[in-house]
């Protein structure tokens, strides 16, 4: 048993001895003792009186030993086998013995009456042992056929001893003192008296866990186990008071040792069962990093609450951002510690009667009753102020980003199912609009409606091949040339018309047909390339923009490496861009990028400056060409600061050795700016517009004409 089920297990074994307890065992003593003072009246039905005890200690004894038996079924551990084979022994001992009083007691002659009590010395010693058994052997669970070897070495022992000591004293019947036996009681009885200290002192002074269970009960069934030892060596004839005293004593430690062995045999099973159910509960309700209620249970509360209340509640789902890159920065156990903390922050200000718990790995939920909405307000102002703070963590100061999403009972959603899944649709908008805080509209309902939809015909879209690619030229500021362009995801809807990417990218992502999609592309567009170069005797490169998915799913450097053999095109001719923020986790990503440069591929950073550390890793990863993102363009003329950052990039690019191109050019201003900074390839709607492949050729001859002199 664990700590806690042994506390457990004490604390309802002090209750089975509570005063009442005793009680009623106080009034079965007194009740017996009235009985055997009136029939002292009526000598002639005291025998009888005395057999029904007798009768009534071998029935306990002998359920002890069943219970104790059948307990293995459940609890097969040594301390139970043995103590099951001490009450066999006793209840073979003690049925014998009933056989002989009934001669005694009845009028049988003295042979009886010593093997009777040559039987009860036996018990003398058994009774002792059963309670040393539990107290120094500590629980070891114990085979099958541990438990059967010892219940039939126990019988043929016991039957041994009891037909022994039956022929033994036939035998010698003439010989045998009685003065002798009686020595021998006295001397086993003050050992055995002197075992029960022992035992009173080990129980009340040992720290051992299955010891302290059972001090409760153990305690007193030593007590009046000692006085019976006592009383039982001073009476004299069968018949005289003493001898019921004996028997009184004898029958209240049976129940004493019935009532302890009840409970190892049969109730300690059933706590032990009921524990485990309920740790599967806990563990089937309650997060296991924070101890948190979990999802299942959230939404069972939620419900019954919503149920049973008409008042306004509210729903607050609270996501931590950059989870996965605090887990792979700093590990499991860091980013099980943040969790734990955040809980702990949130809990710390909640309302009465609030309900917490975690939600997924990254959200928390929590809900209450609302009675004004400027409280609710205030509370989540409060909220998302308190965990955007930094949070200290194994030397670290985390930054947690909090994105919250809120969703009132009964306007939003009518069932707790719902209501979260409002919550986490602001969440969503939330993100999109780069907000920390946003609550549930309708209109948020009608554009998750649209993204399903999107989803579904998109399904059918990549299977009709609805889906194709368009191409942006990228003109090379130093040779007055089209040699490069970047392939980008269109999707023509047979009903809707063209679909735009920002709708339909994330889809993909989320649904996880990106990385299908994402080896068509790379197909699709290594076959246009070569195609481009065979029809018009000129080499063009290729942009293919990757996804975290792809990256991540473990196959786009074979992805890669089949494009390239089936299609036969040059190597360099292929330009793979990720993004900046998917070159923050150096670990995991150096490996792929380094692979993929062992193909002779080009490796371009996209939306370079958009990043948290730009700089820092810049000179590490094989990168060949950095592009400015759009944002620093559009400041051109516009700010100053703008200005200085492009011309920044571009001189660092340079010193490092990188080709850089300027993306989002759609002015004239932005695009003599860049070329005097010595900006190598300049890509926009300002030259051109993406293009099916078909237009291709055309356009860049248009383009020769009109941009040629910029050089």
């Amino acid at each position: 048993m664990d700590e806690r089920l042994n506390e457990e297990f004490s604390t309802k074994s002090e209750r089975l001895f509570t005063r009442a307890f005793y009680m009623k065992l106080s009034l079965l003593t007194i009740a017996l003792l009235i009985i055997f003072s009136i029939t002292s009246e009526f000598p002639i039905y005291r025998p009888y009186l005395l057999f029904v005890l007798h009768l009534f200690t071998v029935i306990l004894i002998s359920s002890m030993a069943l219970q104790l038996w059948l307990a293995t079924r459940f609890d097969l551990t040594n301390s139970i086998v043995h103590q099951g084979a001490v009450f066999m022994t006793v209840a073979f001992i003690q049925v014998t013995s009933l056989v002989l009083s009934d001669y005694m007691l009845f009028g049988g002659d003295f042979f009886e009456g010593r093997v009777a009590q040559w039987f009860n010395l036996a018990i003398l010693v058994a009774l002792p042992l059963a309670l040393l058994v539990q107290m120094i052997q500590r629980p070891k669970a114990v085979s099958k056929n541990y438990r059967r070897n010892v219940y039939i070495a126990t019988f043929i022992l016991v039957s041994m001893y009891i037909w022994g000591s039956y022929i033994y004293f036939r035998l010698n019947i003439e010989t045998f003192s009685f003065y002798g036996l009686k020595l021998l009681y006295g001397g086993v009885s003050m050992l055995a008296a002197f075992v029960i200290i022992a035992i009173i002192y080990g129980y009340w002074q040992s720290n051992e866990p299955h010891v302290k269970a059972m001090r409760h009960i153990a305690i007193p069934t030593s007590v009046v186990l000692l006085v019976n030892i006592a009383v039982s060596n001073i009476y004299v004839l069968v018949n005289e008071y003493m001898f019921i005293l004996v028997k009184i004593l004898e029958l209240i430690v049976i129940i004493l040792l019935y009532r302890m062995m009840y409970f190892l045999a049969v109730e300690r099973p059933y706590l032990q069962l009921d524990n485990s159910k309920q740790r599967l509960k806990q563990l089937a309700y309650s997060d296991e990093v924070t101890g948190l209620p979990n999802k299942q249970y959230l939404i069972e509360s939620l419900t019954e609450r919503l149920d049973s209340s008409p008042h306004e509640s509210l729903v607050i789902v609270i996501q931590i951002d950059r989870l996965a890159y605090i887990r792979s920065i700093l590990g499991d156990t860091s980013m099980n510690h943040l969790m734990c903390s955040v809980a702990a922050m949130i809990e710390g200000m909640l309302p009465k009667g609030a309900l917490l718990g975690r939600l997924s790995d990254n959200q928390f939920l929590v809900s209450f009753q609302t009675r004004k909405r400027n409280e609710v307000d205030c509370f989540n102002e409060r909220l998302v102020t308190m965990l955007s703070e930094r949070v200290d963590i194994d030397d670290y100061a985390i930054q947690v980003h909090p994105v919250v999403g809120i969703a009132y009972y009964p306007y939003h959603a009518k069932d707790a199912t719902q209501l979260i899944k409002m919550a986490q649709l602001a969440i969503e908008e939330a993100n999109i609009e780069e907000i920390n805080l946003k609550e549930y509209d309708d209109e948020l309902s009608i554009r998750e409606v649209r993204s399903l939809q999107i989803e579904h015909d998109l399904l059918q879209a990549v299977e009709n091949q609805e889906i194709y690619l368009e191409y942006q030229p990228k003109f090379n500021t130093r040779t007055g040339r089209i040699d490069a362009m970047e392939a980008l995801l269109r999707w023509h809807h047979p009903q809707r018309g063209f679909v735009s990417p920002a709708n339909f990218i994330p889809i993909l992502e989320r649904t996880g047909m990106m990385a299908k999609v994402g080896r068509w592309i790379l197909m699709q567009a290594c076959k246009d390339a070569l195609c481009f170069q065979q029809q018009y005797h000129d080499n063009i490169t290729v942009a293919v923009n990757l996804s975290i998915s792809q990256l991540l799913q473990g196959k786009i450097v074979e992805d890669v490496a089949n494009a390239l053999a089936e299609t036969a095109l040059p190597p360099h001719l292929l330009e793979l861009e990720i993004t900046e923020s998917m070159t923050m986790n150096i670990e995991l990503m150096m490996p792929i990028l380094k692979q993929l440069k062992a193909l002779n591929v080009c490796i371009a950073i996209d939306d370079f400056g958009t990043g948290y550390s730009s700089l820092a890793y810049l000179s590490d990863f094989p990168a060949d060409t950095l592009k400015i993102d759009r944002s620093f363009i559009e400041m051109i003329g516009v700010n100053m600061r703008g200005e200085k950052i492009v011309q920044s990039v571009i001189h660092l690019g340079n010193e490092l050795g990188l080709q850089l191109v300027a993306e989002g050019i759609e002015t004239q201003q932005q695009l003599q700016y860049v070329t005097e900074k010595g900006c190598h390839y300049i890509q926009g709607f300002y030259v051109s517009r993406p293009l099916r492949f078909e237009q291709l050729k055309e356009e860049i001859d248009r383009i020769h004409l009109e941009f040629g002199q910029i050089k």
